[in-house]
Parts: C-alpha cells; sequence; structure tokens
C-alpha cells in the first residue's frame, strides 16, 4: 500500500480492525507482555517492546513531543511508571506536572530545581549505599570520572584522554580512601581542599605551609585511627603525587576538577553537592516517583546539563542493581531533545536494562544529532541499534536517508507493460512481465509527506513505527503507520 493510499484510508475511517483487549492484572504488577499503549487497532506497544528502548526521531515542528512523545508518557503515567525526566527548554517541568496530574499521579511528582529544598550529596550517597559494590572507592572514583568525561562536549577517546582520565580516577580514589580513614564525610568541596593542599614538588614537604596544611592533618588522623591503607595514602600524596611532572600533574588535576568546579558552584551546588543528607535519591524513582529535573540547559547551560546526566547515570545503576520480578516496577528515562543528555555509555546500559523493567525514551531531530555527545560514529550506531523501536516523524535530510535504509529493502513483484506498432501489418501487440525485485519498504520521501499536526492539519500528526523482529497485525511487516491526534 503506498503512502497516499493509506492517508486516504486513515481519512476515511475504513479501518475496521477490532481494537486490542487489555487482559486485567492484579494490581502491583507488570507482567512485560502487558499492552501499554494502542498504537492503531490491532497493535499495541507491550511493557516488553518499550523496554527494549524507543527512538523518536522528527525534525522541530514535527510533532514528537505532541505526538508519539505525549501518548507514550501518559501511558506510563496511568501505568503507574517511575519516571525521570530530563529537560532541556524552560516549560517542558510544567507541561510534565499537567500530564502527571491528568493521569493521577500528581501526588508521585519531585520538581526537582534549585533552591526548592531538595538535597543529593552524591558522595555521601555512595558512601553509605547498602550495595557493596557501590561503596568500593574505586568505584566512587569512576564514577567521578565517569561525570567529568560528561562534562566535555565530546569524548575524544585518545590514548593521552585514557591516561588523564584513569590517572585522576585514582587520584580522587586515593582522596576517598583519605577521607574515609580520617573519619570525615565524603563531599566534593573536601575532595577539592584535599588536591588544593597538595604538595606540588618534594621541597613543599618541609615547608611551614604544607606543615600546617589539612592534607598533613588528614593523613596522620587516619594513620592514628588505624587505617589499613594508611601507607599506601602516605606513598600517594607525599611521594607520588609531587613527584609528577608538573604538566602531567595539571592535566590531572584538571581532568578531576571539571567536575568539581561544575558541581560546587550555586545554584547547582545546592542540588548535588550539599553538605546535608540527601532528601532525593534515584530509589525515589524506582518506587515510583515522577522526578522532574527542572534544570532545563537553555537556563542553566552546562551545569545543568552535567547535573541530570550525573543523576540519570546514578538511576541507571540503581537499575540494574535490583532484582526482577513481575512486582518490579518498570522505571523509564525520558528526554525530549535527548542530545544534550545521551552519553557513550547509554548503550551500555541499553543493552542489559530490559532485564531490569529499565526503559529508555530519547526523542531528538536528527542521528548526526547524537556524534556530538557521545563522541563516534561507532558510538551513535550502537545506542540507535539499541533503542530498539523507532518512531519517524516528519523531517528531511540524511536522517531519512537513514531509515530507509534501516527498515531495509524487501521483496516487491514489480509489473511492466510493453505496447509493439507494426507498420507493415498494421498491427500492434501488447505484453506484460513480473519480476521480483528488492525495494525499499519506506522511501525516504516518504517522511517529508508526514502530517505534523496544528490547524491546518486538522490537529493530526503522522507517524512511522519500525519495529524489527515483529510484524504488526495491521500491516504484515515490522513498519506499521500511525496518526496521533494532539486532541
Amino acid at each position: 500500500m503506498f503512502f497516499r493510499d493509506w492517508v486516504r484510508g486513515m481519512m476515511s475511517g475504513t479501518d475496521r480492525r477490532p481494537p486490542v483487549v487489555v487482559p486485567p492484572r492484579a494490581p502491583g504488577t507488570w507482567p512485560l507482555d502487558q499492552p501499554l499503549v494502542e498504537l492503531a487497532p490491532g497493535d499495541a506497544l507491550t511493557i516488553r517492546d518499550c523496554v527494549t528502548g524507543i527512538q523518536i526521531l522528527g525534525a522541530p515542528g514535527s510533532g514528537k513531543t505532541s505526538g508519539s512523545l505525549s501518548l507514550l508518557a501518559r501511558a506510563m503515567l496511568r501505568d503507574g511508571w517511575g519516571l525521570l525526566v530530563m529537560t532541556t527548554k524552560p516549560g517542558e517541568a510544567e507541561q510534565w506536572v499537567g500530564w502527571a496530574a491528568q493521569s493521577g499521579r500528581a501526588a508521585d511528582v519531585m520538581r526537582i530545581q534549585p533552591e526548592s529544598g531538595f538535597r543529593f550529596n552524591f558522595l555521601d550517597y555512595l558512601d553509605r549505599h547498602p550495595d557493596r559494590g557501590a561503596r568500593v572507592p574505586s568505584n566512587i572514583g569512576d564514577v567521578l570520572m565517569t561525570l567529568a568525561r560528561y562534562s566535555k562536549p565530546k569524548a575524544t577517546g585518545t590514548e593521552a584522554s585514557e591516561f588523564f582520565s584513569e590517572s585522576a580516577a585514582h587520584m580522587a580514589t586515593q582522596a576517598v580512601h583519605l577521607l574515609r580513614g580520617a573519619g570525615e564525610p565524603l563531599t566534593l568541596e573536601s575532595i577539592g581542599r584535599i588536591i588544593s593542599s597538595a604538595p606540588n614538588h618534594p621541597v613543599e614537604l618541609e615547608s611551614e605551609k604544607f606543615q600546617s596544611s589539612w592534607l598533613l592533618d588528614l593523613l596522620n588522623r587516619a594513620a592514628d585511627r588505624g587505617a589499613p591503607n594508611s601507607k599506601a595514602m602516605m606513598e600517594y600524596w607525599l611521594t607520588q603525587f609531587p613527584g609528577m611532572n608538573e604538566r602531567t600533574r595539571g592535566d590531572i588535576i584538571s581532568t578531576l576538577t571539571s567536575v568539581v568546579f561544575r558541581f560546587t558552584e550555586p545554584p547547582i551546588r545546592e542540588l548535588i553537592a550539599s553538605d546535608h543528607g540527601s532528601n532525593f535519591i534515584p530509589e525515589h524513582v524506582t518506587e515510583g516517583k515522577v522526578m522532574i529535573l527542572d534544570c532545563p540547559v537553555i537556563t542553566f547551560d552546562q551545569a545543568g546539563r552535567l547535573f541530570q546526566i550525573a543523576f540519570k547515570h546514578l538511576l541507571q545503576r540503581a537499575v540494574l542493581r535490583r532484582p526482577t520480578v513481575d512486582t518490579t516496577r518498570p522505571v523509564a528515562i525520558i528526554a525530549d531533545e535527548a542530545q544534550n543528555f545521551a552519553t557513550h555509555a547509554d548503550y551500555k546500559y541499553q543493552a542489559v536494562c530490559r532485564d531490569f523493567r529499565g526503559c529508555t525514551v530519547y526523542a531528538t531531530q536528527t542521528t548526526d544529532n547524537y556524534l556530538e555527545a557521545v563522541g563516534s560514529k561507532a558510538a551513535v550506531d550502537a545506542l540507535l541499534s539499541n533503542l530498539l523501536t523507532k518512531i519517524f516523524h516528519a523531517n528531511a535530510g540524511p536522517t531519512n536517508d537513514w531509515a530507509e535504509r534501516i527498515i531495509a529493502k524487501d521483496w516487491r513483484v514489480m509489473s511492466s507493460d510493453s505496447m509493439n506498432h507494426s507498420d507493415e501489418r498494421n498491427r500492434t501487440s501488447f505484453g506484460n512481465s513480473q519480476s521480483d525485485q528488492l525495494h525499499p519498504q519506506i522511501l525516504a520521501v516518504e517522511f517529508t509527506r508526514l502530517r505534523n499536526g496544528g490547524s491546518r492539519n486538522g490537529g493530526l500528526i503522522d507517524a512511522i513505527v519500525f519495529q524489527p523482529g515483529r510484524l504488526f497485525a495491521q500491516s504484515g511487516s515490522p513498519v506499521l503507520r500511525v496518526v496521533f491526534s494532539q486532541s
């Protein structure tokens, strides 16, 4: 069926397929094969479909937010999912608060804003975590360095950058050991203070300034308290650190302090680097909260972006730590303008989160948007491959060619007619031949013809859904053409 024929059929209401019947289920259970949202008569997305990941693509104004994203979001809200919502533009939070209220989930909303009273000391959270793996100092150091990588526009992946990253992770680990050994709470300010008071050259060890430094006080207290690794700490801070090449040490410190600086500047400091206890943590989302990170990138720039990425990263870890049964609540991480929040580690999470009822819903304009965020075409391909369900809205440019290519070709019977005329006998003969030929299931040009809502389209938004490994009832193929209503 060609696109124009499908549009005529949808507009005339000729589709008579019976709707999806949602079977009853016990309260507080989320079986994977439970239908969540009906895309078209006879075809629904189940919880299983959602936890394999969803990528929404469409040009600005194509209707991806008011169409497919709105439908998915409200279905997940009604179904009691835990949601983490990441924001780019002012006003997104209000939109989500409205959707939650319409879905009966207003009481579950946690709108996280600077100066709103919400606090999250993520180092203390990791230090006190009931999971032993989260508390390992080297793992805490790795978390810091993972966030430091995200603070840069692009992950370079060079040998030099890996060296500085690993060296900075080791420095962070030694700082965690030292604070623990001395009985000090773990805070970003404390780590920054350790680094600033450390000797930069062996000759400084005898200086009056270092002899009265906070670092030496911590080392002495750790030794007096019988810290099991106090000798290793002495070796690192009094020998290895001051003995480094000055330029190398400076690059390592810069790598680590990039995240310390971002998180200790107001107003983000009060959210994620507070000296006080935490009153919001990732596990609140797994328990059913609708957590809206209302620190839009347009308003708070890199600090807002990094804060949201940090919390997303820690939520991903929390999802992967929990046991999974039918009563395990699905958790969705949802980001419009997802290029601001995607990282080179997302595909690793998405590859396994299905088994833990974790869902990622990303929406962006083009596939190229991800290149700057994740650092390489291979990482972009890995991320998009692991977001199994693709929803395409009106678009133009290379993304349409990419969509045509990944949906792939299929065999189609092609017919050709011929006519031959003989002047001598004044006879005309006609012929017809048929052959099987490979032909794109969806042509790139079709994405340019999709309706994008608004008054001129009667509030209707077209989309093409592609889900490999499935034959939709309506189309008999992995491709389903759907219509969303903005009303």
